[in-house]
C-alpha cells in the first residue's frame, strides 16, 4: 500500500492558514516586504508540491529500491517542515506576538491547510468535499488553551461553529454532524447566519436523543448539516425535520429521510433561522401564527398575583408551565409577572398548547427552555381569553390531580427535598380543547388543528396512547 503518511496529518484545523487570501490578509509588513515574503512562500510551496510529487512516484515504483524511497520521503518532510516554520513565524507575529514563540506552537499546534495540501488547495480550488463530527466544546479559556481571530463566527462560542466555518474555506462541499443547537438556539445566530451568506444550498436533519439517540455513546441531540456550492445570487435550504428513532428503528432512519423546500421568507423570522419542518402543511401554520405578535408584550417587571412559573431546562416531551410556584427547589425554576391584558390561567393554558409544543420544536434545541423561546410565542389576546382561562383553571387542577410527590434527602445540605414529577398526558384531553380554541383564533383548518393535535403524539403520550 502507499505511505499513508502524508494523507493523514495532524495539526489544530482552526489555527493555521487555509488559503493564499488568508495568509496575505494576515501580513503584518509593509508592501514591499510582503512581495517578498510572498514570493519566498510561493517558491517553497513549488518546492514542497513538486517533491510530494517525486514522492509520490517512487512510492508507487514497482522498481524502486528501499534507499531511494527513504530519500525522498526524507526530502519531502525537510521541505514541508521548513515551509510550515515560514508560515508558523509569520502567524505568531501577526496575532500572538507577545507570547515566546516556542510556547505558542506547542499550545496551538499550527495547521497550514494550503501548505500541506497545496496542490488540492491552490491546484484544485479546495478539496471536492469535508465531512467530519467536529468536537463540541465551548470556547473559554477554561476549555481551549489556545487563541483564534477573525472568525465571523466567533460569537457562536463553540468549536463546532469554527470548524464549520474553516470547512467552506477549503471546499464548497461540506456535511458536518454537529449539535442541534446549530439550528435551535440564538447563540448559533452566527452560526446560522454565515451558511445562510456563504452556502448556495444547505441540507439539514435533526435527531433527538430521545428515544433513541443517533450514535451509541453520544447522548445528545444530533443535526447534520449538508452544505453545497458558494452563495453568489441565492440561498436555497431543505429541510428533513425532527426525525426520532427507536433502537429497532435506527438502521433504517437515513432511507425514510425526505426533505422539503424552506422559503427564505420573512415570515420565517423566528429565532431559529433553520425551522425544523417536516411538511408543506407546516409552512402554511407558521404563516398564520405569525401574523400575531410575540407575548413578550404581556409580560412586565411588576409585581403582582399575575404570574406563571416555568423551569429552563428539561422536560423530554412535555414543557410545563404553572400559575404557581414550583414545590422542587432548583436553580432552573424562573417566575414571570404577566399584565392584567391575560389572566395567569390564560397564559399557562396557551404555554401548556400542543401548539407551544410545536413551535418549540420547530424553533429551538429541544432542551433549554428559555425566555426568548417562551415569550417568542405569537398570540394577540382578544375575545377567546375567557376561554382560554376557564379551559387553564381546569388544566391546572387536572395537573394536581395527577402530579407525584417524590422525596429526597440531600447529604450535602442536610435536608428533605420534596420533587413534583408532572404527568400532563393524563390532562391531554384539556390541552386538545385549549388547541381547538387556538385553531379558531388563527383560522387553522381542521387539518392543520388534527396536525398540531397529533404532532409527536407517539413520543409524548407513550403507553398512554395504548
Amino acid at each position: 500500500l502507499p505511505d499513508i503518511d502524508f494523507n493523514i496529518r495532524c495539526g489544530n484545523t482552526l489555527v493555521g492558514y487555509a488559503n493564499e487570501r488568508e495568509l496575505q490578509e494576515g501580513l503584518v509588513m509593509d508592501m514591499f516586504a510582503q512581495q517578498e515574503f510572498m514570493q519566498k512562500v510561493h517558491d517553497e510551496m513549488q518546492t514542497v508540491s513538486l517533491a510530494y510529487d517525486i514522492f509520490k512516484q517512487v512510492q508507487l515504483s514497482q522498481g524502486t529500491n528501499l534507499d531511494t524511497y527513504k530519500k525522498s520521503k526524507a526530502e519531502l518532510k525537510k521541505r514541508l517542515s521548513s515551509l510550515n516554520k515560514i508560515l508558523n513565524k509569520n502567524l505568531h507575529a501577526a496575532t500572538n506576538p507577545e507570547m515566546n514563540y516556542d510556547t505558542w506552537e506547542k499550545s496551538h499546534q499550527p495547521f497550514h491547510w494550503l501548505a500541506e495540501y497545496y496542490d488540492i488547495i491552490q491546484g484544485n480550488g479546495g478539496f471536492d468535499v469535508v465531512i467530519g463530527n467536529p468536537p463540541y466544546v465551548e470556547y473559554s479559556p477554561r476549555n481551549v488553551k489556545y487563541n483564534i481571530t477573525k472568525y465571523k463566527t466567533l460569537k457562536s462560542s463553540n468549536l463546532y461553529a469554527f470548524v464549520f466555518e474553516r470547512a467552506c474555506l477549503i471546499s464548497e462541499h461540506v456535511a458536518l454532524i454537529v449539535q442541534m443547537s446549530a439550528v435551535g438556539t440564538d447563540s448559533m445566530r452566527p452560526l446560522q447566519d454565515f451558511l445562510r451568506k456563504s452556502v448556495e444550498t444547505i441540507y439539514y436533519g435533526c435527531f433527538p436523543e430521545r428515544p433513541k439517540q443517533l450514535f451509541d455513546g453520544a447522548c445528545i441531540a444530533l443535526s447534520i448539516i449538508i452544505c453545497s456550492g458558494k452563495n453568489k445570487t441565492a440561498n436555497r435550504l431543505y429541510g428533513s425535520g425532527v426525525s426520532r428513532t427507536t433502537e429497532k428503528g435506527r438502521p433504517s432512519l437515513f432511507q425514510c429521510l425526505s426533505y422539503i423546500y424552506i422559503p427564505n421568507s420573512s415570515f420565517l423570522n423566528g429565532y431559529s433561522l433553520y425551522p425544523k419542518f417536516k411538511c408543506y402543511m407546516e409552512l402554511s401554520i407558521i404563516l398564520k401564527f405569525f401574523i400575531d405578535s410575540p407575548i413578550l408584550k404581556y409580560t412586565t417587571r411588576n409585581t403582582s398575583s399575575n404570574f406563571i412559573s416555568y423551569r429552563t431546562a428539561g422536560g423530554r416531551y412535555w414543557k410545563i408551565v404553572l400559575n404557581r410556584l414550583f414545590a422542587t427547589v432548583s436553580s432552573s425554576n424562573k417566575t414571570k409577572y404577566i399584565t392584567s391584558d391575560i389572566p395567569s390561567f390564560a397564559m399557562v393554558a396557551i404555554l401548556n398548547s400542543n401548539l407551544l409544543w410545536w413551535y418549540y420544536v420547530n424553533y429551538f434545541d429541544l432542551y433549554n427552555f428559555k425566555d426568548y423561546m417562551i415569550f417568542n410565542f405569537h398570540y394577540n389576546a382578544n375575545n377567546d381569553i375567557k376561554e382560554l382561562e376557564e379551559l387553564g383553571r381546569n388544566l391546572m387542577i387536572s395537573y394536581e390531580a395527577n402530579k407525584v410527590l417524590n422525596k429526597q434527602f440531600i447529604k450535602t445540605r442536610q435536608f428533605e427535598s420534596v420533587f413534583e414529577s408532572f404527568n400532563p398526558q393524563l390532562s391531554k384531553d384539556i390541552i386538545d380543547k385549549i388547541d381547538a380554541v387556538l385553531a379558531r383564533h388563527y383560522g387553522f383548518t381542521e387539518e392543520e388543528l388534527d396536525f398540531i393535535i397529533n404532532y409527536d403524539i407517539k413520543y409524548r403520550m407513550g403507553d398512554e396512547l395504548e
